[in-house]
């Protein structure tokens, strides 16, 4: 086992298990944070959202490890015209977790918590929690304008705004619209 990472609340290794990669995350006091993500990824893989988890336990849990670069490197890498369709596909699942009430809290700078690879893959959802107005959807693209990826602009705002207090597919579809074009 390789030591990855360590954060507040836990130790990231690597290892190999059956020829294959992975991510083992260990709590560092038993807060129930490694438990309450191991739940959050059995409910959010069912919708190509995050790593794959393999198994859990009291205070771990083991997932599949993501070959890839981080999102910000990516874009600073790549620019704006390669990195739509990264975009695209992280703005469906920001969609997703705000249609299912669940809010990531890391979207408005999520630096460390998109990986780009094969696939695109959120990661780190210890803090996600229930909410009657989750905001990933928003935050990110608040994170998009400190790119630049998209202006700040009246037209911006008031797509936003309208999102904010109406998530319905429509108004989720035009301000991609927006951003995209």
């Amino acid at each position: 086992m390789e030591y990855l990472a360590e954060g507040k609340r836990g130790i990231v290794f690597i290892d190999t298990i059956k020829g294959k990669k992975v991510v083992i995350k260990k709590e560092k006091r038993n807060l129930g944070r490694v438990k309450l993500e191991a739940r959050w990824l059995t409910k959010l893989n069912k919708y190509r959202i995050g790593p794959k988890l393999i198994e859990s336990g009291e205070d771990y849990l083991m997932c599949e490890y993501i070959e890839g670069e981080l999102f910000s490197d990516h874009y600073e890498k790549y620019g704006k015209e390669k990195s739509k369709k990264v975009i695209k596909e992280i703005l469906r699942q920001c969609r997703v977790l705000d249609k299912l009430n669940l809010n990531k809290f890391e979207m408005h700078n999520p630096v460390k918590h998109i990986i780009v690879g094969k696939k695109v893959v959120m990661i780190d959802f210890e803090r996600c929690i229930i909410s009657e107005s989750p905001k990933n959807v928003t935050q990110f693209v608040q994170f998009l304008t400190k790119l630049n990826f998209i202006r700040r602009s009246d037209e911006l705002m008031e797509l936003l705004k309208t999102y904010k207090y109406e998530q319905s597919d429509k108004n989720y579809k035009n301000l991609v619209n927006f951003i995209l074009q």
